[in-house]
Order: C-alpha cells, then sequence, then structure tokens
C-alpha cells in the first residue's frame, strides 16, 4: 500500500530506456519539493538539463508518460466493485514570456496571458479513495483575427469542445471493458447537453450529472412540461442537514451569478426524485445533427433543494440526472452522496496549481508544459491519496519506508507504531495545529517534504559514518 513514485512510471515504454528512467527521477523530485522551482527540485545543472531536455523532447507526448499511471490506477480500482469517474476541466494560465508556442487564449482575455485548458478524469472508490487519473487531454483555443468572422470559422472541421466530455468518458470506459466493474461517470453543469445523455444511456453508461438546463420534457401532468417544475412535484424521499461553509464574494461578475456570496449556516435540505423523459433538443432536429442522438431518452431525477432559507440568502439547489436507481430512499442518498464526490477533483486541480505550482513552471513551449503536466498530475494525486490512509488503523510500516519512521522518532521521541500517529506527526512538521481539526492534504504534504529533507540528510550522515 506504500505510495512509491517510481511504481507509478514503471508500466511506461519511451523511445529510449533511459528516457523512462528520467521521467522516473524527475516524478521523484518533483515529489520531494513539489512547489519548489525546478533548478531547486533537481539539484545540480546536470539534472536540469536532464529534466528540461526530457519535458521539451518533441519524441515524446505526454499520453505515453500518464501510461504507466492508468495501469496502476486500473489495479487499484480492480479492488472495488464500483468506482467513480469524476470529469472536469480547469483553465492554465501562464506569462506570455513565460510559454509563447502551443499555448491559446484564455477565458477571460489578459494582456501578456496565454494558456490551455485541461480535461481529466479522476477516478475515486465510492468511499472516497482517490484511484488516480484514467484520461487527461488538453484543449488549445486560438485567438481570432480581425479576417475571422467568429470563432465557429476559426474552428472549422475541429470538434466541438463539448464533445470532450463524452469521448472522455468512452476512453476512461474502455479502459475496464474486460473487467467486472461499475463505473459512474460524475460530471458537472458544463456537461448538461442532450448529445451527451444519449451517447452515455446508448452506450450503457451509468452516470450523475448536475442540471443546468430547466429542460423541456415529455410531460407527465397536464401543464408541466419543465424538468424543474416535474421533479419538484414529487413527494420528499429523505431529509439532510448541512453546514455550508462561507463563500467570499468572487471577483468576475459571471462567477458572482453561479457563486453567489454566502455567510456560514447549517442547512435542512429535502430531497426529492421521479423519473423523467427528455426529448431530442429541438436544435439536433435538423440534417446531420439529428444522426447519433436518440428522439429521446429516460433518466432519473434527483432535486436537493434547501428549506425555509433564511432571508436575503439564495437557496442551495441541485437537479441531478442520473441512470442510477431511485426506487428507495437509500438508493436516492446513494446518488447525492456520488456528486458530492465530485469535490474531490476541486482538491486535485488546486494540488495542481497551489502543491505542485504548474503555473510558475518556466517552460518554452506548450509541448513541454503538457508533459510536465503528465508529470504533475501524478505527484497531485499522491497528495490526495495520502490523506485518506488517515482514515483507517494501518501500520506505519505499510505507507512509510523505515527510515522515514526512523527521524519520525527521533524527532518526536516517542515510538512511531500507526499510520495515522505518523501523518500526525507529518502534519505538525507542515504547520498544523491540533485544536484547528483534522489538517488538509497540503499541509500533510508539506510536512512530508519537510520529513524527506531531514530523511535525505539522514542517509548521508549515515554514509559518512560508514566511510
Amino acid at each position: 500500500m506504500r505510495i512509491d513514485i517510481k511504481e507509478e512510471f514503471k508500466g511506461i515504454s519511451l523511445a529510449d530506456r533511459r528516457l523512462n528512467k528520467r521521467v522516473s527521477q524527475i516524478a521523484e523530485q518533483w515529489s520531494h519539493a513539489a512547489n519548489a522551482s525546478f533548478p531547486q527540485m533537481t539539484g545540480n545543472w546536470t539534472e536540469l538539463k536532464g529534466a528540461y531536455r526530457f519535458m521539451n523532447n518533441e519524441r515524446i507526448n505526454e499520453q505515453e508518460v500518464l501510461s504507466g499511471h492508468i495501469q496502476a490506477s486500473i489495479k487499484r480500482a480492480q479492488r472495488h466493485q464500483s468506482i467513480i469517474a469524476i470529469h472536469d476541466s480547469s483553465e492554465f494560465k501562464f506569462k506570455s514570456a513565460q510559454a509563447k508556442k502551443g499555448l491559446g487564449r484564455l477565458r477571460k482575455p489578459c494582456q501578456n496571458m496565454s494558456g490551455f485548458y485541461g480535461h481529466f478524469s479522476l477516478c475515486a472508490s465510492e468511499e472516497g479513495e482517490p484511484l488516480g487519473v484514467m484520461a487527461m487531454s488538453q484543449i488549445v483555443r486560438k485567438s481570432r483575427t480581425r479576417k475571422e468572422k467568429s470563432y465557429r470559422e476559426l474552428r472549422g472541421n475541429q470538434p466541438r469542445e463539448s464533445w470532450r466530455w463524452g469521448q472522455q468518458a468512452l476512453a476512461v470506459q474502455d479502459q475496464f471493458a474486460n473487467m467486472s466493474i461499475q463505473v459512474v461517470h460524475v460530471m458537472d453543469r458544463e456537461a448538461d447537453a442532450y448529445a451527451l445523455y444519449s451517447l452515455l444511456c446508448e452506450q450503457g453508461m451509468r452516470f450523475v450529472i448536475r442540471a443546468t438546463h430547466n429542460r423541456k420534457i415529455c410531460p407527465v401532468q397536464e401543464h408541466i412540461d419543465k424538468l424543474f417544475d416535474q421533479v419538484e412535484t414529487s413527494p420528499m424521499a429523505l431529509k439532510r442537514e448541512v453546514n455550508l461553509s462561507r463563500r467570499r464574494r468572487a471577483k468576475p461578475p459571471q462567477e458572482r451569478k453561479i457563486h453567489p456570496e454566502r455567510e456560514k449556516r447549517t442547512v435542512t435540505l429535502g430531497v426529492y426524485a421521479c423519473p423523467v423523459t427528455i426529448p431530442r433538443s429541438s436544435w439536433l432536429d435538423e440534417g446531420k445533427k439529428k444522426s447519433g442522438t436518440q428522439a429521446s431518452v429516460v433518466v432519473h431525477a434527483v432535486l436537493v433543494k434547501e428549506r425555509n432559507t433564511p432571508p436575503g440568502e439564495k437557496p442551495v439547489q441541485w437537479v441531478l440526472l442520473t441512470s442510477e436507481p431511485i426506487n428507495t430512499s437509500q438508493a436516492i442518498a446513494r446518488v447525492v452522496d456520488i456528486y458530492c464526490s465530485r469535490w474531490l477533483i476541486e482538491e486535485y486541480f488546486k494540488a495542481i496549481k497551489t502543491g505542485c505550482a504548474y503555473e510558475k513552471r518556466q517552460l518554452e513551449t506548450g509541448h513541454g508544459l503538457f508533459i510536465a503536466l503528465a508529470i504533475c498530475a501524478v505527484v497531485a494525486w499522491q497528495m490526495l491519496a495520502l490523506r485518506y490512509y488517515q482514515k483507517f488503523s494501518l501500520k506505519a510500516e505499510e505507507i512509510f519506508t523505515a527510515d522515514e519512521i526512523q527521524v519520525l522518532e527521533t524527532q518526536s521521541g516517542q515510538p512511531v507504531i500507526s499510520t495515522e500517529q505518523a501523518l500526525s506527526l507529518i502534519a505538525a512538521m507542515g504547520g498544523h495545529l491540533k485544536h484547528n481539526g483534522p489538517p488538509g492534504w497540503l499541509t500533510i504534504y508539506r510536512g512530508l517534504c519537510e520529513l524527506r529533507a531531514l530523511v535525505k540528510g539522514f542517509r548521508l550522515a549515515r554514509e559518512i559514518c560508514v566511510q
């Protein structure tokens, strides 16, 4: 069960065996000093030059670099009967002086900035264990010139960006094609598209997707032909009380509408569910657009809505469309819990951007940044996986090396027996205070980087003594 970053790259086969060794070495160095610069991370000019050459090598692509981790993730998934594949995209931006070639425009135009969008599929167990990244792709948006009237003209024959949701879900599903593992695909509001529902239903794939559009449905009751209205008329299946954290005012006006400011409060949620039939969208009824989509799809709708909202506050409300059963209150609760697990990928993006300082990497080309992202993707997964092992009564030697345990025992002055005890000491090294509650993954990882630096010194001292 020990997380050895080198094991995640054992299955790869690059153009040269020396490249296989190099990627493993870069990953280990990155995991030991995740937010350090490349010169600090590598430690000397020879190692730094080798790392830069590897990432700028045109014979390598990011899918090959990630392939070993995907194989290791599949092995971890085989311990479970059902897993969750969480799909989402994030924007990565860089100063133009850092990276010009191979990058594109951002969602919000910004002077001297360019970047790309990374689309990830992160798999986890239903209990919350991060199993690994199963797929990754990049989207580079070209800048429009004066001659081009629209971005549609600029795109030409290239597929629509929205197709990435279905294509990557199919790619993940194919990885488990010959296994008895049930995969539930989880997506946020951006994936709410009829063509995607049609594809998933046609392929017999399981999903939980948050709806953003109050779609027209085939009416069951008179005068009710809208999705949100239909599910709200259903009897309440269960109640839940949850604590909402405080949300600060978002800076971009568009995000203020999606994520309005709110104060910390305890809310009572009512959960409602019913089956609905969604007809094909009218814009898909013409010509070639009609081919490949079903005339209608039957899905289950689950509404999560706040009851007795305080004055001046916007009520919490989700509408989830799913293939999962809703015949009992336990089954409906499971659908809600599966969607709640989507937050793991938000933490994953934070691990990439903050924990690994990916957007500060000074590489000159998009290709180099994509290779770096494939390595960073594995390091970020390792950050999240460490916190998960806090929940279990494991022996310390199952997760940590003998040298790491010896250094912890020497520094703390007490024997380190369990993983929980070891992680508590490591979190303290990362700046965690006991009265602040359980430590987060970032604090644990900062402490782990500190521990690894001490272990490095310990091993050097041991070699000197032997000599």
